[in-house]
């Protein structure tokens, strides 16, 4: 990624643009040490990213040893875990950016820019979500005072959730990944993130799409309700809406 050359791609109206992004941890609620993925215009891939943290590695547990770090040999590597918060804490932040440039938008325009700009997750809470918060974590504490509001702003508002966005189209939202993206064409290995980036965004794309080949994951009602909420003296109350 040559000094983000791929951001001359970005234009203003073609359309929304977006980070897939997918990581591997050290166990489920450790810390990322492998990140890849690719950022999106519209249907155009403007460039693909991944790394390797040496020192995250090594403090793989035994689970991850042996199902998840053979898949990884091939990956580009940098030492330590600070540098690869820094590598995705700086692409994300130059897209961002190149986006609200574009657009003319400040970083507390979220409603606009939430629009125009997002980071897509699968099934991101807790891998995904943590591994954003320790960048962020890691850009306060080596900022300056007069920086550091201006970072706070910068983190992924209303990331875009493909487990949410399968159940709310009437598809099984823990449907199997690698099975569903090698019938539309998108193969590769479990467990490496560049991969497991793309054939996700396979299947959040036949499912927007309501793809006939995914059919056979069809529920007949959402697990996850359309939920307007009032809290009023302690209490939730809910008006569930199948939408279906």
């Amino acid at each position: 990624m040559k000094q983000f050359d791929f951001l001359e791609k970005i234009t203003k109206n073609g359309g929304m643009v977006q980070i897939h992004l997918d990581v591997e941890a050290t166990s489920l609620r450790g810390e990322g040490f492998a990140i890849g993925g690719f950022i999106r215009q519209g249907k155009n891939i403007l460039t693909e990213f991944e790394l390797l943290s040496e020192e995250g590695a090594k403090k793989a547990g035994d689970w991850v040893k042996e199902n998840v770090l053979p898949h990884l040999k091939e990956m580009p590597t940098c030492k330590t875990q600070k540098e690869l918060r820094k590598y995705y804490f700086d692409i994300f932040n130059a897209v961002k950016g190149k986006v609200l440039e574009l657009n003319k938008l400040n970083p507390w325009d979220t409603s606009v820019l939430r629009q125009k700009f997002a980071v897509v997750y699968d099934n991101g809470m807790p891998v995904e979500s943590q591994f954003e918060m320790d960048c962020w974590k890691q850009a306060l504490e080596n900022a300056k005072d007069d920086e550091k509001f201006g970072i706070e702003l910068g983190g992924a508002y209303m990331p875009i959730e493909i487990s949410t966005v399968l159940d709310v189209k009437g598809y099984n939202p823990d449907l199997p990944r690698s099975e569903a993206a090698e019938a539309l064409g998108v193969i590769g290995p479990k467990h490496n993130p560049l991969v497991d980036a793309k054939q996700s965004a396979a299947v959040y794309d036949a499912a927007m799409k309501k793809l006939p080949i995914l059919n056979k994951y069809k529920t007949s009602k959402a697990t996850v309700y359309n939920v307007a909420t009032l809290v009023s003296d302690q209490k939730i109350i809910s008006d569930k809406d199948t939408h279906r």
